[in-house]
This record gives C-alpha cells, structure tokens and sequence, in this order.
C-alpha cells in the first residue's frame, strides 16, 4: 500500500503513531497525522507560512531497541477518519498527475477529510483545500525525500 509513498510520507505517518501513543489515544487520527506532516517536512511549512503556529513541539527520536531484546509492538490503527485522509491523499497526487503521495499530499487529503480537528485546525490556520491545491500546483511536483 505504502510503495507510492516518499520516505518523509512514510516517516510522517511514524511520526503520528508516537504522537498517537504519546496522547494515549486507541488509534491514529488525523490530528496525529498532520502533527506527523509538520514534524518531517519543514519546507512543506515554509510553503504555508501560516502553519507555523500548529507545529508540534519536538519529541525525542523513539529509543532504539536493543540487539537482542524483541521490538515493541507498536500496532496502533487507523482511524476511520485517517484512512479516508490516506486514500484523498493517493487521490490527490494522481490528480496532480504525480508518481509519488508526498507529506503536501498527505495535506490535501487531511483538507479533504473535513470533518476531522486537523482539518478544522487547517481551516481556523487560514489553509483551505483550494488554496493548498492552488499553491502545491505551482510549486510542481516535489519529490520529497
């Protein structure tokens, strides 16, 4: 499912499983993935300068385990919601007629899902699914790494 995705998509939706984990919820909502998106994608803030005021304080890097000690378990779902946010985000890429789902996809599909509080917050920060599209268009398609 993931092979479409960049390595900061991917790293943003790790991300959102330990703000998921850190905020005791049961699963990954979509304000976990757009907490995800602004930590691993800093450009994608200078891109929306008015984003700048929802990115998350820093949390360390999650503990290596050792050699011999087996990985936790780290199996949190998906929301409803997020797996909505997902698939508009695949959608948005091939709209934008993009061969990658990047985290200013992962974005428009938040904007997308609109019911959510990241898209709620999006929209009281001024990003509306129009504008952002409009911006990530002219900016073409960066291949985020």
């Amino acid at each position: 499912m993931f092979e479409y995705y960049t390595e900061r998509a991917r790293r943003a939706i790790l991300w959102s499983l330990f703000r998921a984990e850190e905020a005791g919820s049961l699963s990954i909502e979509p304000e976990h993935l757009l907490a995800g998106i602004l930590r691993v994608d800093p450009k994608l803030v200078e891109s929306f300068p008015q984003l700048a005021g929802l990115v998350p304080k820093p949390i360390p890097e999650p503990p290596r385990p050792e050699i011999l000690e087996p990985a936790p378990r780290r199996d949190k779902p998906l929301s409803q919601a997020s797996k909505r946010a997902l698939a508009y985000s695949a959608e948005e890429s091939e709209r934008l007629k993009h061969s990658h789902v990047g985290p200013e996809h992962l974005l428009l599909g938040l904007l997308r899902e609109g019911k959510s509080n990241a898209a709620e917050m999006l929209r009281a920060h001024g990003v509306t699914l129009e504008g952002a599209r409009k911006n990530l268009s002219r900016e073409g398609g960066r291949e985020s790494q």
